[in-house]
């Protein structure tokens, strides 16, 4: 479908850095958009996102120096790992630059950015385990397909996002990451409200999904039943372009003995393989004028082992994702303008001769966005954006259909003696020929101290039925309506210095949503369903010396009005801890993964219960350096204890395996 040719140069690239996060504000605690962040004893440099968070590499005793249109040239020294609030002057005329002392960054207003350069151990599953309140569900191993939801709630109810681009499928409206590598996933940030920035499918919050690597490398790795891996990249930096490159090759057998139900089973026609192609670049044409683009492509060729049952050693799938995105911005020293174009593409294949199955789906997605910020006065500031959007579905089992959905949303922050911020949103979104939602979502943030904020944010949500839902063959239901859900959100977040402890608890109360029920012959869609959500989640991380634990623990309310029962696949207890210790050349960890009893099939008597599991892991890293390259080995061993477990009912996951990587850069 695809075929690309990229040819490319590598040089100059620096030594060795650590990461540094960050949010540049003003002296309203209002965020700024799109400042440049320079380093300049590496030149390297970045621009901050639309709200003002950035990701750099320097050195402990580097300067950085932040420039910006309408503000003050301001610079900060770097004095060790803590992430950054910078504040700028507005900047009537010329001055001199001005030294700026960093402080920690607390908890931003909705979202908490987790890296995931140290966390990866052969399966993706170890990148996602940090976030609280999360669930990855598969089919076991590398080939099935992977879903994220939060709050014990569908995938369908979580947005992801990679780079700025919405990945989410039209057809099933879940994302299916297993098309990510986990190599072009260097951060992982969760908003859980307000889902007003995206509208359908956000009632449990969005995934932002980063790459922020820039560095000129070679990486292998090799695993447990036959999985190796290759990637290269490559990093240009300009005064005013930077280019990063990278592509890879990942594959596995994947064929491995599991234990269910006190039987014995191979689980065959698991393997994998995946290529996959990935560029950014960022640019400055002006003072004024900043331009951006992203492009990935993977194409994976896999088996699909089926359930343990009843497998399916001829099945195969074949999938390719295709994602694009331009961008284009225009400062003012009170605001900016951004237009963006972007698309998602993807075509998948899926063949099973034993039930004479042999399907296609064909999805394009093409969109344009228009956004802008203008800050009036010290207190009053409004964001604007307009998407136009349209979807097509070319597909051997809903036939051809298109959409064009238009939206708009207008959210005003209004700041009241610099410690209570409100912001109150509403969203107008105009899905097809059918269906009108509005949204709207009210945010209280009291900023208490330097250290303590607390967040009030409530409001409404919505989810249009997919292709499936409505076309279908047979079954699918043209007339199904919008599902609906309030949602109420209290946090309380306290930091300092490298420590910060997070308390939220979340109220989410669901109707209209959609069910596949049986009828005569045929299983159809209705508007028939109706939840009630509430969970409370604490999370945090302190250092002790060389030694840093995080973690959390989280605990589900779920009731399904119709069955007066706990939502399947929702656990009541849920929690993640890792302890690591960086030492000069060494860093070490080791964590655990906790997922309670859950609800699998509503039966009667009883119910399918799938048994509560603690999957520990360690790891250990090795930096050395030859002939002046960095270079890093890599050791993992996952569920180390071996434990039998599954996401999904019939599907169990792998045993205990290690990974090995080595990786030198330029």
């Amino acid at each position: 479908m695809y075929r690309f040719f990229i040819f490319f140069t590598i040089f100059a690239c620096t030594l060795p850095a650590l990461t540094v996060n960050g949010i540049v504000q003003n002296i309203n605690n209002s965020h700024i958009s799109f400042v440049i962040i320079q380093v300049p004893s590496s030149k390297r440099w970045t621009i901050a996102d639309e709200f003002g968070h950035f990701t750099i590499k320097c050195d402990v005793g580097d300067s950085l120096l932040f420039n910006r249109y309408g503000y003050h040239q301001t610079y900060a020294i770097i004095k060790n790992w803590t992430d950054l609030l910078i504040t700028l002057n507005n900047n009537p005329i010329l001055l001199d630059r001005v030294e700026s002392f960093s402080k920690l960054l607390s908890s931003t207003h909705f979202s908490k950015t987790y890296e995931t350069d140290s966390a990866y151990n052969g399966n993706i599953s170890s990148i996602f385990n940090q976030i609280p309140n999360a669930q990855l569900r598969t089919y076991g191993g590398l080939a099935s397909n992977a879903t994220l939801s939060i709050d014990g709630g569908p995938g369908s109810h979580t947005k992801v996002v990679y780079e700025g681009i919405d990945i989410t499928s039209p057809q099933n409206g879940e994302t299916d990451v297993s098309q990510l590598p986990p190599d072009i996933i260097s951060s992982i940030a969760v908003a859980t409200q307000p889902g007003v920035l995206f509208g359908s499918g956000t009632t449990d919050g969005i995934i932002y999904l980063g790459n922020s690597r820039e560095q000129t490398a070679i990486s292998f790795s090799k695993g447990s039943w036959g999985r190796t891996s290759w990637s290269a990249s490559t990093f240009n930096h300009f005064p005013n372009l930077k280019i990063q490159t990278a592509f890879g090759q990942r594959s596995a057998k994947d064929n491995y003995k599991v234990t269910w139900r006190e039987k014995s089973y191979d689980r065959k026609n698991n393997h994998f393989n995946q290529t996959y192609v990935t560029s950014s670049l960022a640019g400055s044409i002006n003072q004024r004028l900043l331009a951006n683009g992203v492009f990935f492509y993977s194409s994976q060729k896999r088996g699909v082992a089926g359930q343990i049952y009843s497998p399916s050693l001829e099945a195969k799938r074949e999938d390719e994702l295709m994602l694009l995105a331009l961008n284009t911005t225009y400062l003012f020293s009170s605001g900016f303008i951004t237009g963006s174009i972007q698309t998602r593409q993807s075509d998948e294949k899926y063949i099973d001769p034993n039930y004479n199955i042999d399907s296609r789906h064909k999805l394009e997605k093409y969109s344009l966005k228009l956004k802008a910020h203008a800050r009036f006065n010290n207190t009053i500031s409004l964001y604007f954006q307009g998407n136009s959007e349209t979807e097509k579905i070319i597909s051997s089992e809903t036939n051809s259909h298109s959409r064009k959905n238009l939206s708009s949303f207008i959210s005003s922050k209004i700041n009241i003696q610099n410690s209570i911020t409100i912001q109150p949103t509403i969203r107008l979104d105009n899905i097809g020929n059918h269906y009108n939602a509005l949204t709207y979502n009210m945010d209280i943030i009291w900023q208490q101290t330097d250290h303590l904020k607390y967040i009030i944010s409530g409001g409404n949500s919505f989810r249009a039925p997919t292709f499936n839902d409505m076309y279908w063959t047979p079954g699918g239901n043209a007339d199904l309506k919008p599902e609906k859900a309030i949602k109420l959100m209290t946090v309380t977040s306290w930091g300092k210095n490298e420590q910060y402890f997070d308390l939220t608890f979340r109220y989410i109360e669901s109707k209209d949503l959609i069910q596949w029920i049986p009828g005569d012959n045929i299983w159809s869609p209705e508007n028939i369903a109706e939840t009630v959500r509430k969970s409370l989640s604490a999370s945090g991380s302190t250092s002790i010396s060389t030694y840093t634990i995080s973690g959390f623990i989280s605990r589900l309310w779920t009731r399904d009005l119709q069955q007066n029962k706990a939502l399947r696949y929702a656990p009541e207890l849920s929690g993640n801890i890792i302890v690591s210790a960086k030492l000069k050349k060494f860093t070490a960890g080791i964590s655990g993964c906790f997922t309670g009893t859950r609800i699998a099939m509503y039966n009667f008597p009883d119910d399918e219960m799938l048994p509560s599991h603690f999957i520990p892991s360690l790891f250990i890293q090795k930096n050395f350096k030859i002939f002046k390259h960095p270079l890093s080995i890599n050791l993992a061993a996952d569920n180390i204890l071996d434990t039998q477990f599954e996401t999904i009912l019939g599907y169990p996951e792998p045993g205990r395996s290690f990974y090995f990587s080595i990786s030198i850069k330029q």
